[in-house]
């Protein structure tokens, strides 16, 4: 499978960040699963941990700081929530309507003002979301199974298993498969590769940023893209530092 090279990333997030006054902070990522927040020290990220609190005001008086909270739970809004209105969101115009999850929403802003221009944002977690944008705008993006979500969802046939793993995953589907489980797993390949191909026809002129758990598992196939752990966090404080 050959694709277009790109051009590499020079700043990272953090790099970034550092252009702009220094706040302590604590980030809270309230996701479809595995929640977790991450603490900011004179502007730089510090630690990340699992979130057991029953409430943010408890994290907040554990460090002391206040709490900035990105949210897809209904009960639990998100700290910027009121931000977005009427197709923008700060200086950013959404092409999108007032169901955007405020995880893709809040990335896509910071990642189009780190890069100051096109990007493709894939997030690889228990969903894919892949979004377009660039340093003004939310241009839209597409929300698919994740490669876990997707190997569970052969679990509701009878006696039928999920697949064994995703590595080398893309080999299996050059060959034709003879029992069951090699059906499933070469089910799961295939998955894989169509995305993998989705993602590089989008790509074309953007730069490529990845994030989540499964971003490996995409990345390495595009040549020149990025997979930043944290980029939530990175974007929540950059968030909240140009806001207050």
């Amino acid at each position: 499978m050959m694709f277009k090279k790109k051009k590499k990333i020079v700043m990272d997030p953090q790099e970034f960040l550092s252009k702009f006054p220094p706040r302590d902070l604590i980030t809270l990522d309230l996701g479809n699963s595995h929640p977790h927040y991450a603490r900011f020290k004179e502007g730089s990220l510090s630690e990340v941990q699992a979130y057991h609190h029953s409430n943010d005001q408890e994290l907040s008086k554990k460090y002391n700081l206040p709490v900035h909270t990105c949210s897809v739970r209904r009960d639990s809004p998100s700290s910027f929530a009121s931000l977005f209105h009427d197709g923008k969101f700060m200086e950013m115009n959404v092409q999108y309507g007032p169901t955007l999850g405020h995880d893709r929403l809040v990335t896509s802003y910071f990642v189009g003002q780190w890069l100051q221009e096109p990007f493709l944002l894939i997030d690889a977690g228990t969903f894919i979301t892949i979004d377009l944008g660039d340093q003004s705008n939310f241009q839209g993006g597409f929300i698919l199974p994740g490669l876990r979500t997707f190997s569970q969802s052969y679990q509701k046939g009878n006696q039928l298993h999920s697949p064994h793993g995703h590595s080398e995953l893309l080999k299996l589907q050059e060959k034709v498969p003879h029992t069951t489980s090699e059906a499933i797993d070469s089910g799961l390949a295939h998955y894989l590769h169509s995305l993998i191909e989705k993602i590089e026809n989008l790509s074309h002129g953007r730069k490529v940023i990845f994030s989540g758990g499964d971003a490996n598992h995409f990345s390495p196939y595009l040549s020149g893209a990025m997979n930043i752990p944290h980029l939530i966090h990175y974007s929540l404080y950059f968030q909240y530092i140009k806001s207050h």
